[in-house]
């Protein structure tokens, strides 16, 4: 094992030099410094079976040089334990909503991807973004109709012919479900009013700037207004 090893790097070193010295041949670099690494264990294991312990270090030493030149050209990013079920979760505004608004779900996965990467401003900033898609449903729903597709369109333009459709239902004759209808779309313009002067307005024209406990506010209440879309779109 020990001899096929030191082989091998032979065979690697002879490769690197006509690799270095020829232009354009990165990729072939890649290739026998992976090579290197995998001959470089086997030397460590043939070392210590035959107690060749300094030629072990120098080995082990090598491999951990070459380990920590090559995490230098990366980076990590932490993310605390109680900020982790924020990662990556398409649901963050429950299954419902990613499974009634699936045009919505990257958006949703990125805010929550901000927020546990504590960048609330992006985050609030995807939040706003999401809200529309279920304007778009609300809306056909209410048989309201734009002259233009309605993501090109500002909130002012969008929520006011909704709200004038939800005060339209009064004139329909009294019953318990258009009691019923009024009060849940009601609540509906409420929150889309609300978000759009609280929130929307000042993080697109970047007026504002959010920390972590602002931005979890916004969250919750944009998935409390997707949610009640959800239930009965």
């Amino acid at each position: 094992m020990f001899i096929s090893a030191v082989e091998r790097l032979q065979s690697v070193r002879y490769g690197l030099t006509l690799a270095y010295a020829k232009k354009g041949s990165e990729g072939l670099k890649k290739e026998l410094s992976a090579q290197l690494k995998i001959h470089l264990k086997y030397v460590s294991l043939g070392c210590a079976l035959v107690e060749l312990d300094a030629t072990k270090y120098l080995a082990d030493k090598l491999l951990g040089e070459m380990l920590r030149n090559e995490l230098k050209q990366t980076q990590f990013l932490y993310v605390p334990r109680e900020l982790v079920p924020y990662y990556d979760n398409k649901s963050l505004c429950r299954d419902l909503v990613a499974k009634k608004f699936e045009r919505a779900v990257p958006d949703i996965i990125e805010a929550g991807n901000c927020y546990s990467l504590e960048r609330p401003t992006a985050c609030v900033f995807h939040l706003m973004r999401v809200i529309p898609y279920g304007m778009a449903v609300l809306a056909k729903k209410l048989k309201v109709k734009y002259s233009a597709p309605i993501e090109t369109l500002e909130w002012g333009i969008i929520i006011p012919p909704i709200d004038k459709a939800v005060r339209e239902l009064q004139q329909q004759p009294r019953s318990k479900k258009r009691a019923e209808n009024q009060k849940y779309y009601s609540e509906i313009v409420s929150h889309l009013y609300f978000c759009k002067d609280a929130w929307r307005n000042h993080v697109s024209h970047g007026r504002d700037s959010y920390d972590m406990p602002k931005a979890k506010s916004v969250m919750d209440h944009v998935c409390l207004v997707m949610s009640l879309l959800a239930d009965r779109m």
